[in-house]
């Protein structure tokens, strides 16, 4: 896990200025993630070094190779077909902890030929020993009479074991001393003579071969084995071939080739650096520290940045848990609720009371209009998965101060605040809380008597077509309420009643009357309505809406035409169709065609019922199909009516007949 606290310490005075915390968070990933590919980058270049010209190159090689293959046909697979291979990376993360331990059985020889190397010293190192050209002449002469010797010159690392199994001596050393001891009918002549500290201390020493597969076939045995002892210790080692009598320095695993002319140098640069060197290590040139070994360092790179990705993809996983504010009454009531509902639970003594609705963040006391906490996970993805967090705070009555509303404060510190549902905190995690510090305005708490007009209802929503409903005739049951809350937030309601909010009434789509049991609105989390359980009944009654239909020259119907001659009258004009407005439920006749109504209305008139030769009479409407509600009338309100004029017939009329 890692420690922020020396850089929050750096940081404060940039926070203290307004920064954005976002922008400096995601800067201090960015370092991380910077160091981590560098630490990635050193070791893979390290590991490629050490495994330089060894069996353990193939294999990583072979590895590499089918890692990359089979990543690379899994990830085609799924942006190709759109699946997961979740079985494959529960199995890889599980094995992932056992990777160390296969890698160190593996790479056994490279490892500690590794941690051999980290002791040597680079521009140290023991002294050369000061006869080099007397030793120089010995290696040539034994070149010439084709006479194989094999001398290590020991340095910073030691290898007394290795030296344990030859012959062991203490001789000052000299060319003649060497000669002597490589002659062919010498008993010593057949092994290593090791040189520490300017003198002979081994002779006839067996040393372990290199197991690099790139040496040449030609090589025999000493240079294979000078080759593996310079390749585990910093020793410098001399051979001179039986077989050409050519001399050879070998140091760190490398062959150099030396005549005659030049051994005396060869041996001075590689036992002690002259000044020249020392002066030229110690110019520093970017270009050619860049180029140097130039593919093993962008191969470290590549292997540096893909691991890390996968790492940050597969292992390491990132996960926000935004943790609700919650209010209770105890403590005991917390641990009952913590135990199946995560969140940050507030325990406020009887008497007070805390507006968790109006959190406040620390710096500069800004409103944060929020009612949870959020909390930025990162780690091992299998362990952050399933992970739950809660936490308890309480509220004690010594915290509140007079009569107004008062400000407490809670340092949300994960460690030491924070439960975790499996009782253990989670290995390799960060947490970032935000906000850091949570600030709960409390309160006294009191009681306040309320009178609940339509002006406290929300009407969300509106009736079918042709329905509408009243406002003013919504009724509420009881109209009087207590409610309890702050003092303070009470005395701003009795200003403004209208401010006590019930939650909304939905009668979208209604036909018939609305009568539902509702409370408070959650916008008014401080406060509590203690009548009817939390509860009030309200109603909104529903009814449909007039609509009319004007319909012109609707046909008029004349029956009993044969009354006319038996009253010795006959008809001389009569209106032939009426103008008609028709008014009814806007959901009975809003979708009705006229045609759909002439059908259904009939207007009649008796001539039976005729009394005058030229008069205005009512007519009778008649409707098939159509309710009671539904009313007929002329455009201009009147009941509709007919104009005729009749004359006698002849003979047919009486003096006192008008």
């Amino acid at each position: 896990m890692t420690d922020w606290a020396g850089a929050d310490a750096v940081f404060s005075p940039l926070l203290a200025a307004d920064i954005d915390l976002d922008r400096v968070a995601e800067f201090k990933d960015q370092i991380v993630g910077f160091v981590e590919v560098a630490l990635l980058t050193w070791f893979f270049y390290a590991m490629l070094r050490f495994l330089h010209g060894t069996r353990g190159l193939a294999v990583v090689k072979g590895l590499l190779i089918a890692l990359f293959v089979v990543a690379a046909g899994l990830f085609l697979l799924s942006i190709s077909f759109d699946i997961s291979f979740t079985r494959l990376e529960v199995v890889g993360l599980a094995a992932f902890p056992i990777l160390p331990v296969v890698l160190i059985v593996l790479f056994q020889p490279e490892i500690r030929r590794g941690f051999s190397r980290l002791s040597e010293r680079p521009l140290g190192g023991r002294s050369a020993p000061s006869q080099l050209a007397d030793l120089a002449k010995s290696f040539v002469t034994m070149g010439k009479q084709r006479i194989g010797a094999l001398v290590v010159f020991e340095q910073q690392t030691g290898f007394k074991s290795t030296q344990g199994n030859g012959v062991q001596l203490d001789a000052a050393l000299s060319g003649a001393m060497l000669e002597s001891i490589f002659y062919p009918k010498s008993p010593l002549h057949d092994g290593a003579v090791i040189v520490a500290e300017g003198r002979v201390v081994a002779a006839s020493v067996t040393l372990p071969l290199t197991e690099s597969t790139e040496i040449a076939r030609e090589l025999g045995t000493r240079h294979r084995a000078a080759i593996g002892v310079t390749e585990e210790t910093d020793a410098v080692a001399v051979v001179v071939s039986e077989e050409t009598g050519k001399v050879t320095v070998v140091h760190h695993g490398e062959l150099q080739p030396a005549r005659d002319d030049e051994l005396v140098d060869v041996l001075r640069q590689r036992l002690q650096l002259d000044r020249r060197k020392r002066e030229e290590g110690r110019t520093w040139n970017p270009y050619r520290l860049v180029r140097r070994d130039i593919g093993r360092k962008l191969s470290a790179v590549f292997l540096a940045c893909f691991l890390w990705f996968v790492l940050q993809a597969f292992v390491v996983g990132e996960r926000t848990l935004a943790l609700p504010v919650r209010v209770v009454r105890s403590v005991a009531e917390a641990e009952q609720q913590r135990a199946s509902s995560p969140a940050i639970y507030v325990v406020v003594p009887d008497g007070l009371i805390a507006d968790v609705k109006r959190l406040r963040q620390d710096k500069d006391l800004n409103r944060l209009r929020s009612s949870r906490v959020e909390i930025d996970v990162k780690g091992l993805r299998e362990q952050i998965q399933s992970l739950e967090l809660s936490a308890i705070l309480e509220i004690n009555d010594e915290q509140l101060v007079g009569e107004d509303e008062n400000i407490v404060r809670f340092n949300l510190n994960v460690e030491d605040l924070f439960k975790v549902k499996s009782g253990e905190q989670p290995e390799y995690s960060e947490f970032e809380v935000k906000p850091k510090q949570l600030s709960v305005p409390i309160a006294r708490e009191t009681t306040g008597v309320f009178e609940l007009t339509s002006a406290n209802v929300e009407i969300e929503g509106r009736p079918r077509a042709g329905y509408a409903f009243d406002p003013s005739d919504i009724r509420i049951s009881p109209n009087l309420v207590a409610v309890s809350g702050p003092k303070k937030r009470l005395d701003e309601l009795r200003s403004d009643p209208a401010g006590l909010r019930l939650r909304t009434l939905v009668i979208e789509g209604k036909s018939s009357q609305v009568s539902q049991d509702i409370g408070l609105s959650p916008d008014l989390g401080e406060l509590t309505l203690l009548t009817g359980g939390g509860q009030v009944t309200v109603t909104v009654p529903i009814d449909s809406v007039p609509y009319s239909v004007e319909l012109p020259f609707v046909r008029v119907r004349y029956i009993n035409a044969d009354a006319l001659p038996a009253s010795k009258r006959r008809m001389v004009s009569a209106t032939e169709s009426v103008d008609l407005l028709v008014t009814g439920p806007e959901a009975e006749l809003y979708s009705q065609s006229e045609e759909w109504l002439r059908e259904r209305i009939f207007v009649v008139f008796d001539w039976s019922e005729a009394s005058f030769l030229q008069a205005e009479e009512k007519v009778s409407v008649f409707t098939q199909g159509l309710s009671d509600e539904v009313e007929i009338t002329t455009p201009d309100g009147r009941a509709p009516q007919i104009e005729y004029q009749l004359e006698a017939a002849l003979g047919g009329m009486n003096d006192g007949d008008s």
